[in-house]
Order: C-alpha cells, then sequence, then structure tokens
C-alpha cells in the first residue's frame, strides 16, 4: 500500500508508534504508524487533526534489535496523513534506508 503513486521515496506499512503535539494544546496524543515514508506518514489516532495544522510528531519505530527514535515537524495534508517539513536530505535517505530494510 501506498501513500502516493509517484513517491519519491518508497513507502510500506511499518510497525511503530509515537507521540503527537499539536500547537496550543499541552497533551501531546499516541498514535500508531499505518504507513509511513521519508516525506510523509500515515498515523491511526484518537485526535481530530485539521487540515493545515503545523505538529510535532516522536516516532518511535520497532525492529527486532533496536528501536529507531525520529523527532519531526509536519504538517496534515489529508486525514491522519502528515507530510514532513524541514527534513534533511540526509535524514530522508536514512528514514528510506530504515524503511527498506524494514519493507523488504
Amino acid at each position: 500500500m501506498y501513500l502516493v503513486l509517484n513517491n519519491v521515496y518508497q513507502s510500506c506499512n511499518i510497525v511503530g508508534s509515537g507521540k503527537i503535539f499539536i500547537k496550543d494544546i499541552k497533551k501531546a496524543e499516541k498514535f500508531k504508524i499505518v504507513e509511513m515514508s521519508a516525506e510523509k506518514i500515515k498515523i491511526e489516532t484518537d485526535s481530530q487533526l485539521e487540515l493545515d495544522t503545523i505538529v510535532h510528531l516522536k516516532i518511535i519505530l520497532n525492529s527486532i534489535l533496536f528501536n529507531i527514535y525520529i523527532d519531526a515537524k509536519g504538517k496534515v495534508i489529508e486525514k491522519n496523513i502528515i507530510e514532513f517539513m524541514g527534513l534533511s536530505d540526509k535524514v530522508k535517505k536514512e528514514i528510506d534506508e530504515i524503511i527498506g530494510n524494514a519493507c523488504s
């Protein structure tokens, strides 16, 4: 399953979770990752995410040997789909490699 057919980066279902912080709301909400790429993430959450909202994500990707922690800023572009903002090409490449290894 892919978020967008023409992704620059690969996308797949990956095991992970995290917390989402929404501006002006003091409490972080938990989420589960549905699908992720180095460009965007689709999450499952009880939070109502409004379009164009800027959020801060603390992501945990689970693997057998260790967990990978990612702090990211993003913008809600569709229901429960957040496009990452400000990630360097280096970080995008690292995420792409992690996803490729986890999903192959």
